[in-house]
């Protein structure tokens, strides 16, 4: 018996519509407490109440309390919405496969009909589920490595739905460009940056891109919208 087969599928939905929202709720937590706490101690040191040394053991590094005031309130600006950023967006990636995952295996009829299969690989699947599932995780592996136009693409082919258009797919294609660019290359626009982000880029070839706390805070409302739309647009379909 398949997980689609034990739970229904609008559960399934919802159950994981309830968690990734969760989870972007208690990044967003984190971000902004951790920047209050950053702030706080920036301003106690400013006020006096803090003339101290603060000693990593690890590195042996030592600090007055004002140097490391100021290094906080670097990490404000720069470090910490970086961090946000990047968990943010995994979290809307896993989310988005696993959302795929679960109306595939609603709907296995919607896999490429033409995949060629290795006799071996059949064989080592020890029932139609199985086999199944695994067709749907390579599938959704190689999706992975393609750009958000294409997975927009993918997902109407499964199931289409109206809820999200082109200007949504356009800004998460934006957001997932700055998240890569800030992993792989130091936040430092190349071509590949300019190539997925398109007309919404906000770098030229060579500039750093920026990456403010107001732009981490609205990105994250935005996937927060867009896995609510997706899911109840696909719950609202299948519970026809």
């Amino acid at each position: 018996m398949s997980d689609v087969d034990a739970i229904p599928v609008n559960d399934m939905l919802l159950e994981l519509r309830n968690r990734t929202i969760a989870d972007i709720v208690q990044l967003q937590d984190f971000h902004v407490f951790t920047g209050y706490s950053y702030d706080r101690y920036a301003k106690m040191v400013a006020a006096g109440h803090l003339t101290g040394n603060v000693t990593n053991l690890r590195t042996s590094t030592t600090l007055a309390d004002k140097e490391v005031a100021d290094i906080l309130l670097a990490y404000l600006d720069d470090d910490l919405p970086q961090v946000v950023l990047y968990q943010v967006v995994a979290y809307y990636e896993t989310f988005f496969f696993d959302f795929l995952k679960i109306l595939l295996q609603n709907n296995p009829y919607a896999l490429s009909q033409k995949r060629q299969l290795a006799v071996q690989e059949v064989l080592s699947q020890s029932d139609l589920q199985k086999l199944i599932l695994y067709l749907i995780e390579r599938e959704l592996h190689e999706l992975r490595y393609k750009n958000v136009q294409e997975w927009f693409a993918y997902l109407e082919r499964v199931i289409n739905l109206k809820t999200i258009g082109i200007s949504e797919i356009n800004r998460l294609s934006e957001l997932k460009a700055t998240r890569d660019i800030v992993a792989h290359n130091a936040g430092i626009v190349n071509d590949i940056y300019i190539q997925k982000a398109g007309s919404l880029a906000r770098a030229r070839i060579g500039e750093a891109i920026s990456v403010s706390r107001p732009y981490v805070y609205d990105s994250a409302d935005f996937l927060k919208h867009l896995v609510f739309e997706l899911t109840n647009d696909a719950y609202a379909r299948l519970h026809q």
